[in-house]
């Protein structure tokens, strides 16, 4: 007689809170300088950075520093506060030169930012994921720039639901507006050239 097979229980998963994490780098447990990203209460490995995405970051990195003056910094790839389950290393964020985070000595959050910007190469479905994340912190205007399609997706207007008021697709023909300083930038200046095999 044959027995029917089970399926096995469903897994449950602990999330960590941003708290317990910060306590696991104070302890040891976990090394301060490996690149982690907190995502939805689970660890995350930063995928380590190829030559394009690093290209972008660090054009989009200088364009906005000689925008944005010595009033704003231009934080790269370094942790900010995000939520009890979400502590985000977003590639690059614009926030105002002094704050509060100053004196209370912690990472400004993303609602303390003007601007927060992913770049994607190979890591679309994360960046995809923090759309929510973000929106549900609070970020006033988060880009991810899509390397391989060389455009650049801007979401403006946070909902407390994880929803955005505003999504804007921009190719590379199309100009961005960082907020705040209402100076264009082309799209496509962004990118390296193409090799003739791209």
């Amino acid at each position: 007689m044959a027995m029917a097979l089970q399926a096995p229980p469903e897994t449950t998963r602990r999330r960590f809170t941003s708290d317990e994490v910060w306590r696991m780098v104070d302890a040891g447990i976990i090394d301060g300088n490996e690149r982690l990203e907190l995502i939805d209460g689970e660890l995350c490995l930063v995928t380590p950075s190829g030559w394009d995405h690093a290209w972008v970051v660090e054009e989009l990195g200088k364009r906005l520093m000689r925008l944005y003056g010595d009033d704003y910094t231009i934080r790269m790839q370094s942790t900010v506060g995000g939520s009890e389950f979400y502590l985000p290393e977003p590639d690059v964020g614009v926030r105002p030169a002094r704050g509060p985070w100053d004196q209370e000595r912690r990472h400004p959050r993303v609602d303390e930012f003007l601007l927060i910007v992913e770049v994607s190469a190979t890591s679309q479905y994360l960046d995809r994921r923090k759309v929510r994340l973000y929106a549900e912190a609070g970020t006033p205007v988060y880009w991810i720039v899509n390397i391989p399609k060389r455009c650049v997706t801007v979401h403006a207007g946070p909902n407390p639901d994880g929803t955005w008021q505003r999504i804007t697709e921009l190719t590379e023909a199309d100009q961005l507006i960082p907020p705040g300083v209402e100076v264009p930038i082309p799209i496509g200046d962004l990118f390296p050239t193409p090799t003739t095999s791209d």
